[in-house]
């Protein structure tokens, strides 16, 4: 059967199908890529520079404003920050002085993440994990970019052709055909602007293994004793 001889839903339909086995392609693709690389030596012992690898600087930001609350050097009233008088002065790390930095003056938690110096603060981190092919930067995003248009190329294609079928039969209804075929292109956006490489990826799920194990070590060291 001629798949472009298909109308209105069914045509739709494979169309999608077309899409998901596409995206899925591309997501392999651009994995298998990223797995030449041999797994970097980086002992990941920071916990902001961590928190850059699972998503950025946001979360960077977010862990280091919640340490320096735990240790008093932030303190939040109802829905604000502020740091405390010399609190600069207790630590070293320029992510935390860029945060307290940010706090001088009472303001909202969701502020930190915005903040210019505190993204710059993050910058150390960025350059570390780019340079051991952990996240990605422009040149991941240029090595990821044929195979992106290879397959929005195919999608594209399948979409115009019909629509231009469907026009010169008469028939205009082409309207969730555009609508299908502009969702697809931003549904594979993600994949080609994804923040981890492969490697980042395996860096992550080793750490979250290391650290389980240590929670399991952790509570099997406390737990008492059972009576005789």
């Amino acid at each position: 059967m001629d798949p472009f001889a298909l109308h209105g839903g069914a045509f739709l339909l494979f169309y999608a199908i077309c899409g998901i086995i596409g995206i899925g392609i591309l997501y392999v693709w651009i994995r298998l890529l990223e797995s030449s690389r041999l797994t970097p030596q980086l002992q990941m012992t920071d916990p902001y520079q961590i928190a850059y690898l699972r998503a950025g600087a946001p979360a960077a930001a977010r862990i280091a404003a919640l340490s320096l609350v735990d240790r008093g050097l932030l303190s939040a009233g109802g829905t604000t920050l502020l740091a405390e008088p010399n609190a600069e002065r207790f630590v070293r790390r320029p992510i935390e002085k860029a945060v307290l930095r940010c706090f001088r003056s009472p303001d909202t938690a969701k502020a930190v993440v915005s903040d210019p110096s505190v993204i710059e603060a993050c910058r150390e981190y960025r350059d570390t994990l780019v340079d051991f092919g952990l996240i990605a930067d422009s040149s991941t995003i240029m090595r990821r970019l044929p195979p992106f248009l290879i397959v929005t190329t195919i999608l594209v294609f399948i979409g115009v052709l019909k629509i231009a079928i469907a026009m010169s039969e008469g028939r205009h209804n082409i309207g969730f055909t555009m609508l299908l075929m502009l969702g697809l292109i931003i549904g594979a956006l993600p994949i080609l602007r994804r923040h981890r490489t492969r490697l980042g990826d395996q860096m992550l799920e080793d750490l979250e293994v290391m650290f389980g194990r240590l929670r399991d070590r952790a509570d099997r060291s406390v737990e008492p004793d059972e009576e005789d």
